[in-house]
């Protein structure tokens, strides 16, 4: 991004202010102590705001660096007074890399900080500002649910897409004549479980790990989550799964051709084997052979040999090789 975008969302179940400006001012302010605060930072090249942000919000002295890390998940860490974690986010393209999502949140204040802008939380900003649903009564928890809730939503539409594309390859299998596209489909599916176990444990440990934060009426919607992110998981080891077995069935169907043209190079070698020994007696030209003076001695072995060919092909037939 050329520029940083800071906005702060302060709301309660009365009403709710868009702050674009003086944002570290209005986001550390404790006039409303009521007031549910999400403070989101798309774009991370700006180190000083970001320095800043963590200065200002009294957060430890690491997180800036672990936010700027765009290629390491954090799982929950517990700094006292406030939390951290970080996770990644579904590529929005099949060569980009995923977008690392960084969640730092105490009471009544929530900070997201995004690599650049886009439209991930653009529903959560819409109900709030709406007052539509829940987000607007409960607390800065339920907040941090709606947010897992859509990148999980994103996880599982984008395993449902590979899974898809994993059937298709499947159910051509046996006309398959290269391992590509499976080894193709075990990378995304391996990357994409890199990405989201961190999730699934960070949703697992939360409820547990930040019970002075999270209000016991939102278990459930966490247990609902860890559930959800379980099943995804099973999904995904199912796939990668299938994948090994689609490769061990392809070298079988690639060993059952190659043991098929094995067999009728046989069955000709078997065929042509006395004929060729016929024609190599036959073609040394010795004087004390009587055969070769015989008027019609060529056309005797030729028939000979049909014979022999055609026998040959009968016992083939008969004993089902052909």
């Amino acid at each position: 991004m050329d520029t940083t975008d800071l906005q702060l969302y302060a709301y309660n179940a009365e009403q709710i202010d868009i702050i674009s400006k003086d944002v570290i001012k209005a986001a550390i302010s404790e006039a409303n102590v009521e007031s549910q605060k999400w403070l989101n930072l798309n774009g991370i090249h700006d180190v000083a705001l970001i320095q800043k942000l963590a200065k200002k919000l009294q957060l430890h002295s690491s997180i800036p660096r672990k936010v700027i890390d765009t290629e390491q998940s954090h799982r929950l860490i517990d700094y006292d007074e406030h939390y951290y974690f970080g996770i990644h986010n579904v590529p929005e393209s099949k060569d980009a890399p995923p977008e690392k999502i960084s969640f730092l949140f105490r009471k009544n204040l929530l900070l997201t900080v995004q690599e650049k802008s886009n439209k991930h939380f653009e529903h959560i900003r819409k109900r709030l500002a709406k007052n539509s649903g829940k987000a607007r009564q409960k607390q800065i928890d339920y907040l941090i649910f709606l947010m897992l809730e859509s990148i999980i939503d994103n996880y599982a539409a984008e395993t449902d897409r590979l899974s898809e594309k994993l059937e298709n390859i499947y159910k051509d299998i046996k006309n398959l004549k290269e391992l590509d596209a499976l080894e193709t489909l075990r990378e995304e599916f391996s990357l994409v479980k890199i990405y989201f176990i961190p999730i699934k444990d960070t949703i697992k440990s939360l409820p547990d790990v930040c019970e002075n934060i999270f209000d016991d009426s939102n278990e459930k919607h966490f247990k609902f989550l860890k559930d959800w992110a379980d099943q995804i998981l099973d999904d995904i080891n199912f796939a990668l799964q299938k994948i090994e077995s689609g490769v061990n069935l392809f070298f079988s169907y690639q060993n059952q051709r190659l043991n098929e043209v094995m067999k009728t190079l046989t069955l000709v070698s078997v065929i042509f084997i006395p004929i060729t020994f016929i024609a190599g007696v036959y073609g040394m030209n010795f004087h004390n052979m009587p055969e070769l003076s015989m008027p019609y001695g060529y056309f005797a072995v030729l028939g000979l040999m049909f014979a022999i060919s055609v026998a040959f092909l009968l016992f083939f037939r008969k004993r089902k090789w052909l």
